[in-house]
């Protein structure tokens, strides 16, 4: 998709992702709109979500795509030192496997992804993007990819800033009718003594 017009209309489609993105209001709805995205996107099968876990210290499967649930056999996670995906998320770079099957690279000497893109999300976690197809992802699809990591990550913090403040904001309220509660006994007393 290397002409001007698969550029704009890939564009064009990340575009409404992003306000897909943007619109969502949990972690999950965010990590399901990423995923769903890939197909369209990428025109590839597989693609999932992996948010980091801080107190388990690993990357966990949020998301993915209908053949990438078909392709997995049961949850996948990432730890230090067993992937390229944690690689990405470690180092904050994309990481393209293209290998040869059994070089060491690959989550699973078995899988049958011959080339995936592994897309960091800053502080989140890691979105992969995967072919059946060797040497599939162009240039161009890399800095899509890139730019799809950037806006759900983008789309994660303010979910979490958001959430943040509607806690402060559910504190505040309780504050006040506590407060408010306790104020008016005294001065129901002191209008009855009037």
């Amino acid at each position: 998709m290397a002409d001007g017009a698969g550029a704009e209309t890939e564009l064009d489609v990340l575009h409404e992702v992003t306000q897909r993105l943007m619109r969502a209001e949990t972690e999950q709805e965010i990590c399901d709109v990423a995923v769903t995205a890939v197909p369209e996107l990428f025109d590839v099968p597989f693609g999932g979500l992996w948010l980091y876990d801080a107190e388990a210290t690993e990357l966990q499967l949020t998301a993915e795509t209908e053949q990438a649930a078909k392709l997995l056999d049961g949850d996948v996670v990432y730890r230090p030192g067993n992937s390229i995906s944690w690689e990405a998320f470690e180092s904050g770079e994309i990481r393209l496997f293209q290998g040869e099957k059994g070089d060491g690279q690959e989550y699973n000497d078995d899988t049958r992804i011959s080339c995936e893109l592994a897309l960091p999300v800053g502080e989140y976690g890691v979105m992969n993007v995967g072919s059946y197809e060797t040497d599939r992802f162009s240039p161009l699809e890399m800095q899509i990819g890139k730019l799809l990591a950037v806006n759900v990550e983008t789309a994660l913090d303010k979910a979490e800033r958001e959430h943040a403040l509607q806690v402060k904001n559910d504190r505040l309220e309780e504050f006040v009718g506590i407060v408010s509660h306790d104020l008016r006994n005294p001065l129901t007393v002191a209008d009855g003594n009037l």
